[in-house]
């Protein structure tokens, strides 16, 4: 999983059961229990569960582009709005369903919001007390520079 390191770094991991977030004993893990979350190194060598979650917060936020890639591929334009509208942008990888995006992103934390699009996706905007499923599969090779 090619994670940058600005992700890496911090101990803002755990493990999951599909989107359950759970702590490398197996128990589960809380977005607002810090306490319950590991290193990128510790979570990486449970094999508890069945992949990898990162919690949003100290600066860490994540744009989740709901059903945003249609057949062959193709983005939804305002998805491919969405993300060339976004600063700080760290990591984009496709989302657990294979539909969407996760656009991970330097910001302030802030209240987390939905905005509905038009074909049934969605814009959610978190940076804090939420945990991301994450897959590790890069979006298109991209990479922060």
């Amino acid at each position: 999983m090619g994670f940058p390191a600005e992700m890496r770094f911090r101990n803002q991991w755990v493990r999951r059961r599909g989107k359950v977030p759970l702590q490398v004993s197996g128990v589960n893990a809380s977005s607002t229990s810090p306490g319950t979350w590991s290193s990128f190194d510790a979570v990486s060598a449970s094999r508890v569960g069945d992949g990898l979650g990162i919690m949003l917060g100290n600066g860490l936020g994540c744009l989740d582009l709901d059903h945003c890639i249609g057949a062959g591929g193709v983005v939804a334009p305002w998805a491919l709005a969405a993300i060339a509208k976004t600063e700080n942008i760290v990591f984009i990888e496709v989302s657990l369903s294979g539909d969407g995006l996760h656009v991970f992103r330097l910001c302030p934390e802030a209240s987390g919001r939905r905005f509905p699009q038009v074909g049934g996706g969605a814009i959610e905007v978190y940076s804090r007390g939420r945990f991301i499923a994450c897959t590790g599969n890069v979006w298109r090779g991209w990479h922060c520079a």
